[in-house]
This record gives structure tokens, C-alpha cells and sequence, in this order.
């Protein structure tokens, strides 16, 4: 009998940092940079009017030139990075807790309290994601803290979905 080949398992290469990687993470870092520095940079400040060069074009004064009040538009920009890596991290984990929650005790306990929750899943995504929320914003009005309530009140669905299947393969 021939002597029969002898199987060694291997761990899995390690991946090395792509150019595609590369370039988003000196993307997001120049936007993180951006954002925490945006009062050190920003030519003028975001909120200040100037009558006299409403709507002006682009130039060496005002990069992106001015709004309907004078406002700087670039220096705006810069300060709405801010808002912006806000909504980034209080867009995501809320919804990540709260659908993680909702998965793995559906998953878990099954019976009653995954027909409840799937249920409520179920008239979750029954409308569209962004139709949902703005009806959401509209009954409790405008403001970020509502628009990140609403976020999160529609987006926990995913992750419960995702995470209840899991559980529900290792159960």
C-alpha cells in the first residue's frame, strides 16, 4: 500500500494592506483630522455674515465661495465634518446595540418572543428605509437628536435579523 499523503493544516495567509485600504484609511483620516481641527483651519468663522459679498463665486478669498448671507462656504464645510463623524458614530451604535440585543434574544429563546420580534421586524421593513425615518422626524420634529432616534429606530432591523440567524444556526 502506497503511502497515502499527510495532511497539515495551515492558517489562513495573512492579508496585507491593499491599495484600495490604503487609500480609504488616508481618506477617513484626513476627514478625522478635519473634523478636530476644523476651528484651526477654517479661514473664517462659519456662522458670520457679510452683506457685502453675498453669493460670491469661488476665489482666493473664499475657496468655495459664499452663500446667500456671505456666509464662507468652505469654512462651513469644514464644521459640518463635524456633524457629520457625529451622525457616523451615533448612527451606527445604537442601532448596533439595540438590533444585537433584539437578535440574540429572539434567536435564543425562540417561541413567543421571536414571533413578537420578528413581527416588529417585520412592520419595520414593510416601508422603505428612508420614507420611515422622515415620518419619524416628522412626528417628532426637526432637530439631529431626532433625526437620530428615528436612525435608530429603523436601522436596528438588519443587525437583529443578521445576528437572530446566527444564533439560531449555533442553537
Amino acid at each position: 500500500m502506497a503511502d497515502s499523503p499527510i495532511l497539515v493544516e495551515t492558517a489562513p495567509p495573512v492579508r496585507s494592506i491593499t491599495p484600495t485600504m490604503l487609500i480609504a484609511l488616508v481618506i477617513l483620516g484626513g476627514w478625522l483630522v478635519t473634523a478636530l481641527t476644523a476651528s484651526a483651519i477654517a479661514p473664517y468663522d462659519p456662522d458670520a455674515i457679510d452683506i457685502m459679498n453675498m453669493l460670491s463665486p469661488p476665489s482666493a478669498a473664499h475657496w468655495f465661495g459664499t452663500d446667500q448671507v456671505g456666509r464662507d462656504v468652505f469654512s462651513r464645510v469644514l464644521f459640518a465634518s463635524r456633524v457629520d463623524l457625529l451622525l457616523c458614530v451615533v448612527g451606527v451604535l445604537p442601532p448596533l446595540l439595540i438590533g444585537t440585543t433584539i437578535g440574540l434574544l429572539s434567536g435564543y429563546f425562540g417561541g413567543v418572543v421571536d414571533t413578537v420580534f420578528m413581527r416588529i421586524y417585520d412592520l419595520t421593513v414593510a416601508f422603505p428605509f428612508f420614507v420611515l425615518v422622515l415620518a419619524i422626524v416628522g412626528v417628532l420634529g426637526p432637530g439631529l437628536l431626532n433625526f437620530i432616534l428615528a436612525l435608530t429606530l429603523v436601522g436596528w432591523v438588519s443587525y437583529a435579523r443578521l445576528v437572530r440567524a446566527q444564533v439560531l444556526t449555533i442553537r
